[in-house]
């Protein structure tokens, strides 16, 4: 009875309906032990897309820019504090840290950057202690020219003007002086012609009698006395050749004196006369 009801009125099962399942999407595809659905057969195959790739669910393509955004903000934002931090740090520099921190090297600015105030403060006053040791300086007109601020090619070459300028400068000094020293023997020479002396001791004595009228007027008169006592031989002015030849003695001794002790000529003359020798001289010469 209950065969038949199962079965029906002919004795035979029916037959369950077959279900068909279309427009699926797999998304996961696991392997297990045994299956749900004994029996049932799974047809799959994959086909590219004619269109395009496959749109991903709004939902998630939203989650994946919002975490691409976040990430993009989080890295913004440490790039803006790393370079908020490093402004701060620069204007904490003083005007001589921050020039030298300009000429440093990448790695070496890392270095100051982490560096503590004192030692910053310490680099710097050794890189300027070093500079100024090896710093040339070129003095002119009294301004200091250094070469760091001008390049070495340009000092080297203003070092060579100014060398040449000096030595022309000491040429005409040099020719200079000699003028004037000829000048003021020719001068010393017409003022005392019959002194004795070198040229150079006669100009040193006009230019101290210029100095002193008295002296002068000394010179003058002991330059006219020695014209009055030397005459040419076989004139009948009064005096004859040996006592010239005396006087040219006295002056010969004088001039040796005055060289000697570096006195002029007027002194020496004196202290010749006053000796044993001068003053026998020239009483033979007065005579």
């Amino acid at each position: 009875m209950l065969l038949e009801k199962a079965c029906g009125a002919s004795g035979k099962k029916k037959k369950k309906k077959k279900t068909m399942l279309k427009n699926v999407r797999v998304t996961e595809v696991s392997s297990v032990g045994r299956g749900a659905s004994e029996g049932a057969y799974v047809s799959l195959f994959k086909m590219a897309d004619p269109v395009g790739p496959v749109e991903k669910p709004k939902n998630e393509e939203n989650e994946m820019d919002l975490e691409k955004k976040v990430s993009e903000l989080e890295a913004s934002n440490e790039a803006l504090a790393s370079q908020l931090a490093k402004s701060e740090l620069m204007a904490s520099f003083t005007d001589l840290q921050k020039a030298h921190y300009a000429g440093l090297k990448d790695s070496a600015k890392e270095d100051f950057e982490k560096a503590s105030a004192e030692d910053r403060e310490k680099a710097v006053s050794d890189a300027i202690a070093k500079a100024e040791a090896e710093d040339e300086v070129l003095k002119i007109q009294d301004k200091e020219i250094r070469k760091s601020a001008i390049g070495a090619e340009a000092f080297e070459l203003l070092k060579v003007a100014e060398s040449e300028k000096v030595r022309l400068l000491k040429e005409r000094e040099a020719e200079k002086a000699v003028a004037v020293q000829k000048q003021a023997e020719e001068e010393a020479e017409k003022e005392f012609p019959h002194l004795g002396g070198s040229p150079v001791t006669k100009a040193k004595l006009l230019k101290a009698a210029r100095e002193d009228k008295d002296l002068m007027e000394v010179l003058k008169s002991a330059d006219a006395a020695i014209q009055g006592m030397t005459v040419e031989k076989g004139t009948s002015e009064g005096v004859e050749a040996d006592s010239t030849d005396r006087f040219a003695e006295i002056n010969k001794m004088a001039t040796v004196l005055a060289e000697e002790r570096k006195i002029p000529f007027i002194q020496a003359y004196d202290e010749v006369l006053k000796t044993k020798e001068g003053l026998a001289l020239y009483d033979r010469a007065s005579r």
